[in-house]
Formats: structure tokens, C-alpha cells, sequence
């Protein structure tokens, strides 16, 4: 009976494992800020890739050169979500309703 259970152990417990991994996975983001120099160049084309790695959502920093709507259009296009903003301590406590 030992050798059974050793044998079965080697088997089953690593499925348990991927089991238990695969339950409490968690999403993952991004932070926009990081790809500030692909950006600059390529907004639309940027997030595109970003999409195409699985992120849907991420910490927006400002809009890259365009305006708020067609930054959040392009964010919808790619089904990608803002979950949180990078902002400057000053601006937030001081212009809360600039950057809202």
C-alpha cells in the first residue's frame, strides 16, 4: 500500500495544485506610464497591443496629446477599463475637480 501511495500522491497532487493556483488567480494591469514612449508615438496602435497581451485594465496618466474622449473611445474600442489615475499629490489636493 506505501508504494500505491506515493505513486498516487506524485500524480494527483500536482493537479490539486494547478486547481487551487487556477481558483485565486488574479487579473492583472498595467500602467499606461510605462509605455509612455510607445505612446507618444502610437496611442491607437499602442493600446491595440496592450489588448493583444490580455490586459483589460490599467492606471491611466493623462491622455498622450488627445482629448479626453477619444483617449476613453480608444480605452472602449480595446475593451480595456480604467481602474485607477496617476496623478501629482499637488494637483490632486489642490485641483480635484481639474483632474476628475
Amino acid at each position: 500500500m506505501p508504494c500505491c501511495f506515493g505513486k498516487f500522491k506524485r500524480i494527483v497532487l500536482p493537479f490539486v495544485f494547478f486547481i487551487v493556483q487556477s481558483a485565486t488567480a488574479q487579473e492583472i494591469g498595467l500602467q499606461l506610464y510605462s509605455l509612455r514612449n510607445q505612446f507618444a508615438k502610437d496611442v491607437p496602435g499602442t493600446m491595440d497591443k496592450v489588448r493583444k497581451m490580455g490586459i483589460k485594465e490599467v492606471e491611466m496618466f493623462g491622455t498622450y496629446g488627445l482629448g479626453f474622449p477619444e483617449f476613453i473611445k480608444i480605452l472602449a474600442d480595446n475593451e480595456i477599463t480604467v481602474t485607477s489615475y496617476g496623478a501629482e499629490f499637488d494637483k490632486l489636493k489642490n485641483f480635484p475637480r481639474k483632474l476628475a
